[in-house]
């Protein structure tokens, strides 16, 4: 069960649709990788805006409070995805198909079942975690310091804290 639960996208056994979804992980991987987003427009200096790559829409999304700006990156993280569409659709396709020889219902089910957990379970970490006394006493610090933080929001610090010269 754990080496079917190891695999993030299945193959079919059929040997050429194995190979177009070796091929298609491939291209949706390099499109995500060369996508930009050009916004319309100039810049103060009249030149046509920078684009930007995911990476700086993500930094954008991650730090900005600019309403405008917000929804720009989102627009334009947004439209890097439009091309990939019918390949990722294919992608999803054929791993349901695999996921379908391995057991499940689709990929989603397979996903899923990595994570889920009997209530019982579920129920024990969350006193685990909330143990009488401690809520009351360190209350939302004490959900916060439990958050799990994002890999941007990292970044973002460690940029922060580089500039003021100190290290990450």
């Amino acid at each position: 069960m754990l080496i079917k639960l190891g695999v993030s996208a299945p193959a079919p056994s059929d040997a050429a649709k194995r190979a177009e979804l070796a091929s298609l992980t491939t291209e949706l991987d390099a499109m995500y990788g060369e996508g930009k987003y050009c916004p319309p427009g100039t810049n103060k200096d009249g030149k046509k805006t920078d684009c930007k790559n995911l990476d700086e829409l993500g930094e954008t999304i991650a730090t900005s409070r600019n309403y405008a700006e917000l929804t720009e990156a989102w627009v334009g993280w947004h439209s890097i995805a439009k091309p990939m569409r019918p390949k990722y659709q294919r992608f999803v396709e054929l791993a349901n198909e695999g996921a379908k020889e391995l057991g499940f219902d689709d990929v989603g089910v397979l996903w899923r079942a990595r994570y889920d957990m009997p209530v019982e379970d579920f129920e024990k970490e969350g006193d685990a975690a909330l143990r009488p006394g401690e809520a009351a006493v360190q209350g939302p610090a004490l959900l916060r310091a439990q958050a799990p933080r994002s890999s941007v929001t990292a970044r973002t610090r460690c940029r922060t804290a580089s500039r003021s010269r100190r290290t990450c």
